[in-house]
């Protein structure tokens, strides 16, 4: 029978070291616990008889009970000695075990990240799968209350019953949720969904990932001309010179973490590793770093967290800016190994080796070498040799596009091209 009592409520165990042993739906109304394989909960330990307590639901509130007085359950480190009324706060132990109520497998710590009560929205009606991810699929997903598509992201009932991963889920929205700008898709919801998944509602992101548009035989797409590259870059300084005011390093941009629409609309996503700017509230500072990229700056790669700081995105930037002239990256390597080698020796490919065989984007086959300049310097090895600020190597490179939009008007009849993909 259903317990009218709190919506999606479970009883979680947890063994001596803290690892999740099973976690139960409270939808009868008693259940015995004991090392029997015949009891409800049933937890293997020398410590536990058989049946050793039972909990049961009765005028509108569980009791515990212990079956041997010799051996009796504890609540709050108290024996049970008696049938006893237990609350969502209650601490009980059987033998070795830890006992805890739960709200759709969330502890109360978590639990109280989220709105109180925890909205239960059923107007957000999922579509196709987007991405299958570790912890979480996201999905396309219709909001009916306001007639428009959103991206649907729900965390795995194994992820959830995980206080790291559910703290994590909630800080990633959290972290979007505090850079209201253009460039970061908004959050709209937080909470459970009707089956109790802990889930967040976000703008929905479309067009080509700035990676395709820097491969275009790879991914059948036509080759933006320079200049299209480069208001793109400007739009990401924006965004990234925004998210820094509000306090927040990416730490992981790369050319996947950034989405062009049809329209040059240029997202920033991947905010799972982003770090607190100083002191301030943080549901979870990350505990580890992102995976090396050929974007990512040596202090990042090195993993010296008391380095890194705005001069990092800064990197990752120049990184950027040295793909989209050269179109490749700053370091290749085939291997972890080497790239990370590359990466703490400067070992940046050369713009004037490029030089000599121009990319099909160049204007007049040569780029304004103030460009060459500002990526050299961005991608500084030494933080403090990097630009200041974000802005800084914006007005850089702005002055740059400048220029060669003066040196295209000279040889073409439409010197700003607008983005033309179908």
């Amino acid at each position: 029978m259903p317990i009218p009592w709190e919506q999606h409520l479970r009883l979680v165990a947890f063994s001596p070291e803290g690892g999740l042993v099973v976690s139960l739906p409270l939808t009868e109304a008693a259940f015995r616990v004991g090392s029997d394989p015949g009891c409800r909960l049933h937890l293997e330990s020398e410590e536990i008889l058989p049946h050793h307590a039972t909990l049961e639901y009765a005028e509108d509130r569980w009791m515990l009970s212990s079956v041997d007085r010799a051996h009796p359950v504890l609540l709050q480190q108290t024996p049970v000695l008696e049938p006893t009324p237990v609350g969502t706060s209650a601490k009980i132990s059987v033998g070795p075990y830890r006992l805890r109520f739960q709200t759709a497998g969330l502890s109360p710590d978590i639990l109280a990240r989220l709105p109180h009560p925890p909205p239960l929205l059923t107007h957000f009606n999922p579509r196709g799968t987007v991405v299958q991810g570790r912890s979480s699929t996201i999905y396309e997903a219709f909001d009916t209350g306001l007639q428009r598509t959103v991206a649907f992201r729900v965390l795995h009932p194994e992820n959830q019953a995980s206080p790291k991963d559910a703290l994590q889920f909630i800080r990633d929205a959290w972290v979007q949720g505090q850079i209201p700008h253009p460039g970061v898709p908004p959050v709209f919801a937080l909470g459970l969904d009707p089956h109790g998944r802990l889930f967040s509602a976000t703008g929905f992101v479309e067009g080509r990932t700035l990676h395709q548009l820097l491969y275009p035989a790879q991914n059948r797409e036509t080759l933006p001309s320079l200049s299209e590259f480069l208001l793109t870059f400007l739009k990401l300084c924006d965004c990234l010179g925004f998210a820094h005011s509000r306090g927040f390093l990416h730490c992981a941009l790369h050319p996947s973490a950034v989405t062009v629409g049809h329209f040059g609309e240029t997202s920033v996503l991947g905010w799972m590793h982003a770090r607190r700017l100083g002191p301030g509230d943080d549901p979870a500072p990350p505990a580890f770093l992102p995976p090396v990229t050929p974007y990512s700056a040596p202090e990042l790669a090195s993993g010296s967290f008391e380095e890194i700081g705005p001069a990092t995105d800064i990197y990752a930037l120049g990184g950027i800016l040295h793909h989209m002239l050269a179109l490749a990256p700053p370091v290749s390597a085939s291997d972890p190994e080497t790239l990370l080698e590359q990466i703490l020796t400067n070992a940046i490919c050369s713009l004037e080796e490029t030089a000599k065989h121009p990319p099909p984007h160049w204007p007049l086959g040569r780029i304004p070498p103030n460009l060459a300049a500002s990526a050299r310097k961005a991608l500084a090895s030494d933080p403090a040799e990097r630009h200041k600020t974000v802005a800084e190597l914006r007005v850089e490179v702005a002055a740059s596009l400048a220029v060669l939009h003066l040196d295209s008007s000279k040889t073409s009849s439409n010197p700003f091209p607008l983005w033309k993909w179908k």
